[in-house]
């Protein structure tokens, strides 16, 4: 077995106030809450007192780990529209050094998140940010404190040659028995990109994802994919995250070719509806969100959990893999009654069509979106 922790999203925000109401989104100083928040707020971007206490938590639950994946978004929302893209990079290299110092001794894998660019959604036009970037992660990457007996992931100069191009890169993990590849899928994003040089990063690191995939197969060696942003659509506007020109191969890849050789990893606040396969494994686990008061504990950031509570204090793999069968059982729809609109209730107001997520969930491109929602289209959602 493989044991790992995945961290998602942590959206950490150095102007943080933690006696500043949402309105404010807790930056400000003029509008003042009805009570203190110092572990964040909802509504509002991480403080470094939550990303500091989960990563002692963290610590404290799974001292077996092997490594940690941080699939992306490191900095706060909004960042560069008031601050500036430096604010962006002091976030990124916050999240990056209190994670270093209390998990000094397994490697620790990042990705990039549409928020960890210079603006959002807006890739690089040259290597000085991936440099940047490289310089706050490099050191969790390749294990700069862990002991000698630990296998070195990857080298810097392996590292460098794809990063610095793009964003992305693989590592060996599992003791060189598996490989894990790290994508930045903000170039395959359906914000589609005119510049010759994005397309040209795209194009590359598709090939270089394929090649990689196909001397994993020769090998005999499984791959674990990592990413910010993945194929799939959004079920509150109906868009669509990557285009088709990087959506088809992919699903090609990952679902046909190699589909014996490849588990994902990446973030989402869906769930994915998948056939089940002969010789194959078909598992969708949520990364469960932290909450603001007190001592964060996981659990589910909806009124699912109090409708469904757990016996634990933390929702532990078992309970994660029996919410997971109640939800998609074919002969018992009560689970997923109430899922749906206790899912909704924190994302969307008024009316919402539940047959939008039930179509996104099932399919991954725009086209098989749009005959699905089309099929179940009710009046009133």
């Amino acid at each position: 077995s493989l044991k790992f922790f995945h961290v998602s999203d942590v959206h950490l925000d150095p102007f943080y106030n933690k006696a500043a109401d949402v309105s404010t989104y807790c930056q400000g100083s003029g509008s003042t809450a009805d009570y203190e928040a110092p572990y964040g707020r909802v509504g509002c971007d991480s403080p470094l007192a939550l990303w500091k206490i989960a990563l002692l938590g963290m610590k404290e639950e799974g001292q077996s780990a092997e490594f940690m994946m941080l699939s992306g978004d490191s900095s706060a929302h909004g960042l560069t529209d008031d601050h500036g893209s430096p604010k962006v990079l002091k976030a990124m290299s916050m999240v990056a050094s209190e994670a270093h110092k209390v998990f000094p001794d397994i490697p620790i894998f990042p990705a990039i998140g549409n928020n960890d660019l210079p603006g959002h959604y807006i890739l690089p036009n040259n290597s000085d940010w991936y440099k940047t970037v490289l310089s706050y992660w490099a050191p969790l990457i390749l294990c700069s404190h862990c002991p000698r007996s630990v296998e070195k992931p990857t080298t810097m100069e392996e590292l460098a040659k794809t990063f610095l191009e793009g964003g992305y890169y693989k590592v060996n993990i599992a003791g060189g028995k598996m490989i894990l590849l790290v994508l930045n899928t903000m170039y395959w994003n359906n914000n589609w990109y005119t510049n010759d040089l994005v397309k040209q990063i795209a194009e590359t690191q598709m090939q270089r994802f394929k090649d990689q995939l196909q001397l994993a197969k020769d090998q005999k060696k499984r791959v674990l994919i990592m990413s910010h942003i993945p194929p799939g659509g959004d079920p509150y506007d109906g868009s669509y995250f990557w285009h088709k020109q990087y959506l088809i191969p992919y699903a090609s890849l990952t679902a046909g070719q190699f589909h014996d050789v490849v588990a994902g990893n990446t973030r989402i606040q869906q769930r994915k509806l998948c056939a089940a396969v002969r010789n194959s494994i078909c598992n969708s686990f949520f990364l469960f969100s932290l909450v603001e008061f007190a001592h964060p504990v996981w659990k589910f950031d909806s009124t699912f959990s109090r409708k469904y509570p757990s016996k634990h204090k933390l929702i532990d793999a078992d309970r994660i893999d029996e919410l997971n069968h109640k939800l998609i059982s074919q002969t018992e729809g009560r689970y997923w009654n109430e899922y749906m609109p206790s899912t909704t209730s924190h994302y969307q107001l008024g009316s919402y069509d539940r047959f939008a997520l039930y179509c996104v969930m099932r399919y991954v491109s725009e086209d098989d979106f749009q005959k699905c929602h089309e099929k179940f289209k009710v009046s009133g959602g």
